[in-house]
């Protein structure tokens, strides 16, 4: 066999691994790791995976299908990052983006523990000395010597004894009251995209899909009519009232077309 029949060969094994493993949940930064490739081009070849190209050759690769008549999930890529192609000029600045909100939303999830520790700390300094010193050294968990190591163990045994009646409200918030579930009701309630606004996405779907759809079957049964004239007047007004909305739809609509 030629050895350019045995490259390609290789790397269209090397290709077909590379999707497969990504289908199975691995990133594409352990991907690079693990083979050594260039994060560009794991991007490059699980891109031409989605959009149906010939692993084989990369000249056959160079004809594209065209972009609006791939389905609706071939319009981004489908790697990690999520990076639209529209956007593919900018990946670069997109990246840093993108990078500097994981690391907020990283310090925005330790909030919460961190919350819990500080809190605990500040209650257990105000509450020892006052009140529940004399209690510990009467249960023996302290000597009754007025020093700063005997404050900081009681101290520190107020800060977990107050980090388990924190973490017993919440498991009785959760397992009893269960008032969770009448803050989504209300959280649901107040947001006005999910009763009366409409998104962008959804007036092209049902404009250029839905509608279209049910007027053909109105010529078979006029009751789907009443239907129709209530969509198109739900359209009409949420466009009417909200011209930020309507420049949404044309921007999604030349974004697509274009």
């Amino acid at each position: 066999m030629p050895r350019r029949d045995i490259d390609d060969e290789r790397r269209l094994r090397l290709r077909k691994w590379v999707i497969h493993r990504h289908e199975d949940g691995m990133t594409t930064w352990k991907i690079s790791r693990e083979r050594g490739l260039p994060q560009s081009t794991v991007h490059r070849w699980l891109r031409w995976g989605e959009e149906g190209r010939n692993l084989a050759n990369r000249r056959r690769n160079e004809s594209r299908i065209p972009l609006v008549l791939l389905p609706p999930r071939l319009h981004s890529r489908t790697t990690h990052t999520n990076i639209p192609l529209h956007l593919r000029g900018g990946e670069a600045v997109y990246l840093v983006k993108k990078y500097l909100m994981v690391q907020i939303w990283r310090i925005q999830q330790s909030q919460a523990l961190i919350s819990l520790v500080f809190w605990a700390l500040t209650l257990a300094g105000v509450f020892y000395y006052n009140y529940f010193r004399a209690f510990f050294i009467r249960l023996g968990l302290v000597p009754d010597v007025d020093n700063q190591t005997n404050n900081l163990i009681g101290t520190t045994y107020l800060f977990f004894i107050i980090v388990v009646v924190i973490l017993l409200m919440g498991l009785i918030y959760d397992r009893s009251l269960k008032l969770w579930r009448e803050q989504t009701d209300v959280a649901v309630e107040r947001n006005p995209y999910s009763v009366e606004r409409m998104q962008p996405k959804e007036i092209v779907q049902w404009t250029r899909f839905n509608v279209s759809i049910m007027k053909e079957l109105a010529k078979t049964d006029s009751a789907i009519q009443k239907d129709i004239e209530f969509m198109e007047k739900w359209i009409a007004k949420s466009l009417a009232e909200r011209p930020d909305l309507r420049a949404s739809v044309e921007g999604l609509e030349k974004w697509v077309m274009g």
